[in-house]
């Protein structure tokens, strides 16, 4: 069943530099979003995020799945800055304006910007604003998909079977989000 969609724009565009093992790992933690019928939940809003992504890392030569070993624990990759400022212009322009929850969007940034700030003047590392970001990434896959479960708290389809497809997969939904 596909049951989330994981945000792997918002998960890419603000761990920055997190690497693809640590994203699937927190990824899994929590639904971002179920599934509705044959539509998933912002799905079209993260697809031109990812691509708005693609171009803020051809714009400015960085790319948050690739910094090089020699980036200090402390230090900011060349053009992590420029894409930093492109990355949350997405969001702003393209994941909040979909969400229903748009202000932990925006603490979600706000939180990178601070972190970010504080990783220059070498009070947390990387490493631990990545874990940071994470955590609150998590919180807003867990409010996206109680927000979509009160919104289709109603079966949306009319048969027998339907109806039983339609709870099958609420049951569903509730036990991902007990897992982690």
């Amino acid at each position: 069943m596909q049951f989330i969609r994981s945000m792997p724009g918002l998960l890419l565009g603000l761990s920055l530099s997190v690497g693809a093992a640590s994203l699937a790992q927190a990824q899994t933690k929590a639904p971002a979003v179920m599934e509705t019928g044959t539509n998933v939940y912002m799905e079209p809003a993260f697809k031109q995020f990812d691509a708005h992504l693609a171009d803020c890392t051809k714009k400015t030569g960085y790319d948050p799945d690739n910094v090089p070993k020699k980036v200090g624990k402390f230090a900011l990759a060349p053009g992590e800055d420029a894409w930093r400022a492109c990355a949350y212009q997405g969001v702003e322009n393209i994941l909040i304006p979909q969400s229903r929850a748009p202000g932990l969007y925006r603490s979600l940034v706000d939180t990178h910007k601070i972190l970010t700030t504080q990783m220059q003047r070498k009070i947390v590392t990387r490493d631990e604003r990545r874990a940071k970001i994470e955590a609150l990434i998590v919180d807003i896959q867990i409010e996206e998909a109680k927000q979509m479960s009160r919104a289709s708290s109603t079966p949306p389809k009319k048969t027998e079977a339907e109806r039983n497809e339609w709870m099958r997969r609420q049951v569903d939904a509730l036990r991902g989000l007990g897992s982690g």
